[in-house]
């Protein structure tokens, strides 16, 4: 059987995590100095320039000792590996994503591209300034992952950011045991875009309106249905569900993650599926099956192919394999109705997470070769230079 190896207390479920070194063991160098205002998301900040920076003229930066990569290891404190930054060209632009572990978040980034040394900022006493970098968000609001689209200027690019370890994952690390949810009267898709709405009740810290998905394909359940008494748990518990394939739980929840992908004119795949197909996938991803009898599920003819497709896209994905929610992502819930002829159903919660104190630096390199990526100075800021084959 397929586990997670994480471990995160979320929503009262151990997950389980490999890579998390007390942040606050670890020498705090300069994060805090050189901070600016800028919220440069997208490339829509003022680049303030290197004013002239000469300390950095006759370095070189490519040091042919150190490979290329198109996805760098973000590292706090030096040693600590949190998370990774990778790079996607596209059309003269990258598309730079930095994404940390669960147990981590996100406070400020800080991104700077050049086609050498001296489209780095240096500060008075020779570091570099990353408060000057031209792309970045300061502060961030903990999040777990934050893209930006910015020119191709140059393949040399320095990501710096501020991490810090999560304390708490509100509703999502406090679920109520039972709840009662009811279907919406709304019938497929549901106002917020799953294959139901459904309304939970009962005085809960779940209460609210949320986008459904149905769980098990062999029971009922129909709009306009309820209220129906039922346990609450993680996806990620420790749980046996009759008929559910709950080692897919991962895949499941990185598809309702990154189910803009799929769904809609915008998404890479120009629309060619709807929320039904997304359904479908569920279905064949947690019970090796399907339904082209369930109503409002769209085009019978394309449906199964859709569906079968997404499918098989989430299983050879390696992002999807072991996925965990992190801050500002959302986590399923599966509600189990007392009533056992019914259909269990998911809710997608947002993971709102709460900072801890403990904070450290992060700069992202090759880690292939520790002694890489090293800028002059006093202090151990690091940079990486993108693959383009």
């Amino acid at each position: 059987m397929k586990k997670l190896m994480l471990v995160i207390l979320l929503g009262g479920f151990l997950f389980t995590s490999c890579q998390k070194d007390d942040l606050t063991s670890q020498t705090d160098l300069e994060a805090v100095e050189g901070r600016s205002s800028n919220n440069g998301r997208n490339g829509n900040n003022e680049n303030n320039g290197n004013n002239g920076n000469t300390g950095l003229s006759d370095f070189n930066m490519d040091n042919e000792a150190c490979p290329a990569t198109k996805v760098a290891e973000l590292y706090a404190g030096q040693n600590t590996l949190v998370g990774k930054v990778t790079v996607e060209a596209d059309n003269g632009e990258y598309i730079i994503t930095y994404s940390v572990d669960p147990g981590y978040c996100l406070t400020e980034t800080h991104l700077q591209v050049g086609a050498d040394a001296n489209a780095f900022p240096l500060k008075g006493n020779g570091n570099l300034a990353n408060g000057n970098f031209e792309y970045g968000d300061d502060p961030l609001d903990c999040v777990s992952s934050v893209t930006y689209r910015v020119p191709n200027t140059g393949l040399f690019i320095a990501a710096h950011a501020v991490v810090k370890c999560v304390d708490d994952y509100g509703i999502i690390d406090n679920l109520p045991a039972t709840a009662s949810f009811s279907t919406g009267a709304t019938a497929y898709p549901g106002t917020l875009g799953g294959y139901f709405d459904i309304e939970i009740s009962g005085g809960t810290a779940l209460d609210g309106t949320y986008e459904g998905w149905c769980a098990n394909v062999k029971k009922p359940l129909d709009p306009n249905q309820g209220p129906f008494s039922s346990s609450v748990f993680s996806t990620y518990a420790n749980q046996d569900y009759p008929g559910i394939n709950e080692d897919n739980f991962d895949l499941v929840n990185w598809l309702i993650n990154n189910k803009d992908a799929y769904i809609g004119e915008d998404s890479p795949t120009g629309g060619i599926y709807n929320f039904g197909d997304v359904q479908w996938a569920i279905w064949k991803l947690l019970n090796d099956a399907g339904c082209v009898t369930c109503a409002g599920l769209g085009d019978k003819a394309d449906l199964e192919r859709k569906g079968n497709e997404i499918a098989a896209d989430v299983l050879q994905n390696q992002e999807a394999e072991g996925f965990v929610p992190g801050c500002d992502q959302l986590a399923l819930v599966i509600l189990i109705p007392d009533d056992t002829t019914k259909q269990p159903v998911m809710i997608p919660v947002p993971i709102d997470c709460e900072a801890g104190d403990c904070e450290e630096t992060a700069w992202a390199r090759n880690d292939s070769n520790r002694d890489c990526g090293n800028f002059p100075g006093g202090n151990w800021a690091t940079y990486f230079k993108y693959d383009d084959k």
